[in-house]
């Protein structure tokens, strides 16, 4: 498929160390690609669509008893846990490991004082991708509370303890193999991903076998997840890897957690999810970047709620009046000891709501 690097669905703006860049937006196969000055195209991780077809009705989701028509395609799939925290890849460019996140072509918020601390497996992963490799992670643990990552659903404390895990977690999720001069980035089978694992001293997300892929054997782990929540949430449910010459990855979840993603993205936005799309944002930009520039990050949090949610004048200003509240109190978090902040560049939209923080 070939790429439109123009219209609504693209964000362009600056980025530290690449320059600018144009990112692909829309939710297919190549969101989060982007275009560099030089053009580059970066590798990316497609958000993954659910194995089965529903509908919802305002009230619930209504099962179709069918596998969607992309699943359809495929006879067996490759069972992975899907793990509750955030995703991250790491490709080559002009001789530098880059830590790519899904809507930015290089990661420059939380995620890199993540991937500095001393449990995180940085010298596995950069002569992984220096091998022409592109792994993919789900990084994950209560050491992301620290840094004020939040999770969603799942009690991850206590699937640490029951797993015997440390406090961060860094998973490999799935690796391409890089052709830089055509930008052309291929998926590898899912079981390369235990060799390379092993080859290079990493971690494999959590594996639960192979099944034939059909609606009733994918209804089948929806019970038996729901069956291993019945005491808490400890599973937000399974990621199945189909290959056939192609490479493809659904999710399944459980029914209860499944209606409520659902029913999240059908009715009047809330605080919590604008809250929890801007701490996306806080995963690949800086909170001082967007405290000095904030207009194209308003317009890419508005652009990826809109995906969800019609949004009119009034969900606007609403969405406006949290991002400015939580932008402030980030950046109070990150940078208490700033007592003039205006001197840093700071916007004035935010300067109210940090000087009252300050206080």
């Amino acid at each position: 498929m070939e790429i439109d690097w123009s219209g609504k669905h693209i964000l362009q703006k600056s980025f530290p160390v690449v320059g600018e860049a144009k990112v692909y937006m829309r939710r297919n196969e190549n969101m989060g690609k982007c275009l560099l000055k030089n053009g580059f195209i970066t590798p990316n991780m497609p958000k993954l669509g659910y194995a089965v077809d529903f509908r919802y009705d305002g009230e619930t989701v209504i099962m179709m008893n069918r596998l969607t028509s992309e699943a359809e395609k495929f006879d067996y799939a490759h069972v992975f846990e899907k793990r509750d925290g955030f995703n991250c890849l790491f490709y080559l460019y002009r001789n530098r490991v880059i830590p790519k996140t899904r809507l930015a072509p290089i990661a420059s918020g939380k995620i890199i004082q993540i991937i500095k601390l001393s449990e995180f497996p940085m010298k596995n992963v950069e002569e992984m991708v220096k091998d022409d490799y592109i792994p993919v992670f789900e990084i994950w643990g209560t050491k992301l509370l620290e840094y004020n990552i939040q999770f969603g659903c799942v009690d991850v404390k206590k699937v640490q303890e029951l797993e015997g895990l440390p406090e961060l977690n860094v998973d490999l999720i799935a690796v391409m193999q890089a052709d830089y001069k055509n930008y052309n980035y291929t998926f590898l089978p899912p079981d390369q991903i235990f060799k390379l694992a092993r080859d290079y001293n990493l971690n494999p997300v959590k594996y639960h076998g192979t099944i034939e892929l059909t609606y009733n054997n994918v209804t089948k782990i929806m019970e038996e997840v729901e069956e291993q929540n019945k005491d808490g949430i400890i599973s937000e449910g399974r990621v199945l890897h189909c290959y056939n010459g192609q490479y493809k990855m659904f999710k399944v979840k459980p029914f209860d957690i499944m209606t409520k993603d659902v029913s999240a993205t059908s009715k009047i936005i809330s605080p919590n999810r604008i809250v929890a799309e801007l701490q996306k944002i806080l995963l690949e930009t800086d909170v001082l970047e967007i405290t000095r520039n904030p207009d194209c990050y308003i317009k890419q949090l508005i652009d990826y709620l809109s995906e969800d949610y019609k949004l009119n004048k009034k969900s606007k200003k609403f969405i406006m009046k949290i991002f400015v509240q939580e932008i402030a109190r980030e950046f109070v978090q990150r940078y208490k000891d700033v007592k003039e902040p205006w001197k840093l560049g700071v916007h004035k939209m935010f300067l109210g709501q940090i000087m009252a923080l300050l206080r």
